[in-house]
């Protein structure tokens, strides 16, 4: 379930929008306001997944209240859509300086904005493999991630060819797997072997943690896992928050569009550090 804050002085948009949205299965919009101060308040009490706010607003504008949360560093930022009706040279010069997902220029259609929110709950949804010849460990790991909406577990390895095959097959966001195992190929040599892959490294032993590696995203002991999967979970949606707003992949960016928004993602990456 994604949380929404909608702020918009326009009091027949604000509940239009808002029921709209209530009706999009996985969307649940939490909290309205009517002018940008308020939407500040809102948004640090709240704390949305996402905030879809108007530019042109009384007291404080769309810009200043997405500037100031920006700036707060609370360890979270929201996605931030925005709607808006300028065509102002500067006001379209600042959005491009801003942590923003998706601008919709007034008068929209509310299914545009469906169907944006509902491009973030897929990209947010993990995809998962366990990889331990622990069998198990990975069943009790697999049944306690089934647990949680966001997570999908694609399957489980036993050995490294059964690891490789189902990486190569499946490409999963993330892979979750046991540093110190049996097998011709050791985990290290997989992490090492796919480097555009995400791990997540999981061992009994606290020293063996290959945490300078640029695609081991955490490391993780088994003991800690077995006793709190809600943590393993939080890490793993994190992960995957980090992949997509941070385009981490996305390496080629060529047009002036594209390296302004490369920037801008740079600007904000401390946001997401655990």
């Amino acid at each position: 379930m994604k949380t929404v804050v909608i702020v918009d002085n326009n009091i027949n948009l604000l509940e239009q929008l808002k029921n709209a949205l209530n009706k999009v299965q996985g969307i649940n919009v939490i909290g309205t306001s009517e002018d940008g101060e308020r939407g500040i308040l809102d948004v640090r009490s709240l704390r949305p997944d996402i905030v879809i706010t108007d530019i042109k607003m009384p007291k404080v504008e769309g810009t200043q209240l997405i500037r100031q949360i920006a700036n707060e560093k609370m360890n979270y930022l929201p996605h931030f859509i925005v709607m808006t009706s300028s065509q102002d040279a500067n006001t379209i010069a600042e959005l491009r300086e801003l942590p923003i997902r998706k601008v919709f220029n007034k008068p929209f259609q509310f299914k545009d904005i469906v169907e944006e929110l509902e491009k973030i709950l897929q990209d947010e949804r993990v995809r998962v493999i366990i990889a331990d010849d622990d069998v198990e460990f990975c069943n009790k790991l697999k049944n306690a991630l089934n647990q949680y909406e966001d997570i999908d577990v694609l399957g489980i390895a036993n050995n490294d060819e059964e690891e490789i095959s189902l990486i190569e097959n499946l490409t999963p966001d993330i892979v979750i797997t046991d540093l110190l195992r049996n097998g011709k190929l050791s985990a290290e040599n997989i992490i090492e072997q796919y480097k555009s892959q995400k791990f997540l490294v999981i061992s009994y032993s606290p020293y063996a943690t290959p945490q300078t590696r640029s695609n081991v995203v955490w490391s993780m002991q088994k003991y800690g896992i077995e006793k709190d999967y809600d943590e393993l979970a939080f890490k793993l949606k994190r992960a995957k928050e980090n992949m997509v707003r941070l385009k981490i992949d996305d390496v080629n960016s060529t047009t002036k569009e594209e390296k302004q928004e490369k920037g801008i993602w740079e600007k904000i990456k401390d946001f997401f550090k655990n």
